[in-house]
């Protein structure tokens, strides 16, 4: 019923398919990591209760969708670091509570939209850094409490509007830069504090095409840094919408 740490590590020789049966309740520690020459849609069985760190890095010749079976709970670091060939759709179960560190660098090839389920509590830092090919809306999920730095830095087709509200209080550095893509940004009325500068460090770096954004908080989030205010990336920004009798709060703080 398990696959056991370095069961299959760095066997680039291994080619086709990989099938997994049902029945299967666990994949180790680096169990499959650097099988490069694996090819197909890698699909999980639904047996599978977990994955360990590393489990799939650097399968990158891996195609098709990916979806995480319903018993998982946990992404552990580097689970599927640079599976770039992995050119479909990305779905999580309702029940998944955390994404690790690093957990989907570098997955160029994922597309459509990501729905992060609401049971998810923590984002690791790095955990979908240079997601390129999402070509959607960004949904995250309501009881959110952390989420690490360049989380979704490099995420550049990501649509639309991007909420970040629910228990979240802190946007660290680089976590939605170069998020090119999207035109809309919601902040929750936990955030307290925003990452700023003027370089690819600022939590909202090159996101050019945002023409509003909303606070909900009647607080106004603190910058990192007083000479870089969280808009200064925003070369398109057209209206900051704020809760009604916070305008001096607001003024004062980013006037």
């Amino acid at each position: 019923t398990e696959i056991g740490e370095c069961a299959f590590y760095y066997c680039s020789g291994l080619s086709g398919n990989l099938i997994l049966p049902e029945g299967l309740t666990r994949i180790g520690n680096n169990a499959f990591l650097e099988c490069k020459n694996l090819t197909g849609e890698l699909k999980l069985p639904e047996s599978l209760e977990g994955i360990g760190e590393s489990a799939f890095s650097g399968c990158r010749s891996l195609t098709g969708d990916l979806t995480i079976p319903g018993k998982i709970k946990r992404i552990g670091s580097s689970t599927f670091y640079g599976c770039s060939g992995i050119n479909g759709n990305l779905t999580l179960p309702e029940g998944l509570a955390s994404i690790g560190n690093s957990a989907f660098y570098g997955c160029s090839g994922l597309k459509g939209n990501l729905v992060i389920p609401d049971s998810v509590t923590m984002i690791g830092t790095y955990a979908f850094n240079g997601c390129s090919g999402f070509d959607g809306a960004l949904k995250l999920p309501e009881n959110l409490e952390s989420m690490g730095q360049y989380a979704f830095s490099g995420c550049s087709g990501f649509t639309g509007e991007l909420e970040i509200a629910g228990k979240l209080k802190s946007i660290d550095r680089g976590t939605f830069g170069g998020m090119k893509g999207i035109t809309s940004v919601v902040l929750g009325e936990n955030i307290s504090y925003i990452y700023t500068d003027g370089d690819s460090w600022n939590a909202f770096y090159n996101c050019t095409s945002v023409e509003t954004v909303r606070f909900l908080g009647t607080v106004p989030p603190s910058a990192s840094n007083s000479s870089y205010n969280i808009f200064y990336f925003m070369s398109n920004l057209k209206t900051v919408y704020i809760p009604q009798g916070t305008y001096q709060s607001y003024s004062s703080a980013y006037g």
